[in-house]
């Protein structure tokens, strides 16, 4: 008895932590790009208790066993990776990536740093003067670019922070224009003739997304030895990285009537976890009472 009570238990652990999941997720139902999560959960194995002796069909006397399960125990959570659908802004600083890419981002000592939130704000850069940062609002890191010759899928590129600055002989900063095929390019303030900044919106791409490990404000560090390591792509779409979209955001891959469906399955677990509880100590206070 005191077996089933355990299992109980950890039956009752297993749900919570499902329902702290669950929790999260709708938490951030509204957040740009955020990729819900998936509990798991794994048996925590059997116990094998040698059972009494008993006579089989020959007469031989037999000693049976039998295996008892000892519950289960959280194994990991996982990301799900599915692509959220499009909403459109209208705001020059909003990207969003359609495909498999990843913006990147510096951090103050020009660490690689990888999103899908492409909701940034121009902030002037800090040499002063009328450069300006594209800066990633939810972790004030910088986006990164990549010189206009970069082409194709590269590795180790040397990432710098995008700056926008005014056309020649302007003062202004006109309005920000992308192309098709990713290159960042800025109006001038007189006219209609687009400038190119001559810098190209990088995306990265990773063998395998288990290694990327989950920063604060949607940001993730890339954990190499996971992934097989990040390649990238500067300049033309490829097929696999996607391309970049302005003025629109990436809502969050969250659905809340699936994540309902899911608690009130979890809220069940529990229930059958402490129904459990309940009738192991009325089978333990009958045993008592006849001893």
């Amino acid at each position: 008895m005191f077996n089933s009570l355990w299992v109980a238990k950890t039956g009752m652990e297993a749900q919570d932590t499902r329902v702290a999941t669950i929790a999260n997720n709708m938490a951030n139902a509204s957040t740009t790009a955020f990729k819900k999560d998936m509990a798991h959960f794994t048996s925590l194995g059997y116990t094998e208790i040698r059972g009494n002796g008993a006579s089989n069909e020959t007469g031989d006397l037999g000693v049976g066993s039998v295996s008892i399960g000892r519950g289960v125990q959280m194994a990991d959570t996982s990301k799900i990776y599915t692509q959220g659908s499009v909403k459109e802004t209208g705001s020059e600083t909003d990207f969003m990536v359609g495909g498999e890419g990843y913006f990147v981002l510096l951090n103050n000592n020009d660490e690689a740093y990888y999103t899908r939130d492409g909701h940034f704000e121009m902030v002037q850069d800090a040499g002063g003067g009328q450069t300006f940062n594209m800066v990633h609002v939810a972790t004030n890191m910088k986006l990164a670019a990549v010189a206009a010759d970069t082409n194709g899928v590269v590795d180790n590129i040397n990432f710098e922070a995008l700056k926008i600055t005014p056309p020649t002989g302007q003062t202004e900063i006109g309005p920000l224009m992308l192309d098709r095929d990713g290159q960042v390019l800025m109006q001038t303030s007189v006219g209609d003739e687009p400038m190119s900044t001559a810098q190209f919106i990088p995306l990265a791409r990773f063998g395998s997304k288990s290694g990327l490990v989950q920063n604060p404000g949607g940001a993730y560090k890339d954990d190499a030895t996971r992934t097989g390591g990040a390649s990238f792509l500067a300049g033309l779409p490829t097929a696999g990285f996607g391309n970049v979209r302005h003025k629109a955001l990436e809502v969050s891959n969250v659905t809340v009537i699936d994540e309902m469906v899911d608690m009130i399955e979890a809220q069940r677990g529990y229930e059958m976890g402490a129904k459990v509880l309940e009738k192991t100590d009325e089978m333990m206070s009958t045993l008592i009472q006849r001893t």
